[in-house]
C-alpha cells in the first residue's frame, strides 16, 4: 500500500557566495560549479524517485537555486496543508551561531508544520531495536 499523499524530494543549490574584496575566479568558473553543483543535486534526488514509485508514492523533485530557507519555505507554501519534513545536522552553539541553521529558520518562519530528522540518523529495520540513548 503506498502512500496516497504527493512528496516533492527538494534540494537548493545554493549559489557562489560573492568573493569579498578576493577573485576567487571568473564568473564562468563559478557558474559552471554551481551548473554542476545543481547537477548533482538533480542525480541525488533521481536516485530516491524510483523505490518511492516502486512503493506507490507520488513523487516529484525541484532543485531551486537560492537561499535554502526561503526556498523550502516558498515550496511549501504553493500547496495547502504540507508538511515539511527535512534532515538537519544537530548543530549548536557557535556552529550554529556562525552557519546558521536551515532546519531553524523554517521552523521559526513556516507557518506549516516541520519535522526534523538529525542528518545520519537510520530508522531501525523490522524487528531490529535500536540501542538506547545515554
Amino acid at each position: 500500500m503506498g502512500l496516497s499523499i504527493p512528496v516533492t524530494l527538494m534540494t537548493v543549490v545554493e549559489p557562489s557566495p560573492p568573493s569579498i574584496g578576493l577573485h576567487l575566479g571568473s564568473s564562468s568558473q563559478e557558474q559552471d560549479t554551481v551548473r554542476h553543483r545543481a547537477d548533482h543535486a538533480v542525480a541525488y534526488l533521481n536516485s530516491l524517485v524510483d523505490a518511492l514509485r516502486s512503493d506507490g508514492v507520488t513523487v516529484s523533485t525541484v532543485t531551486p537555486s537560492g537561499s535554502p530557507a526561503q526556498e523550502i519555505i516558498q515550496e511549501a507554501a504553493r500547496e495547502a496543508d504540507t508538511l515539511i519534513a527535512m534532515s538537519g545536522h544537530g548543530r549548536s552553539g557557535v556552529g550554529r551561531w556562525v552557519l546558521g541553521s536551515v532546519a531553524d529558520r523554517v521552523v521559526r518562519n513556516s507557518g506549516d508544520p516541520v519535522l526534523v530528522v538529525r542528518a545520519g540518523e537510520r530508522k531501525p529495520l523490522q524487528g531490529e531495536s535500536m540501542p538506547a540513548s545515554a
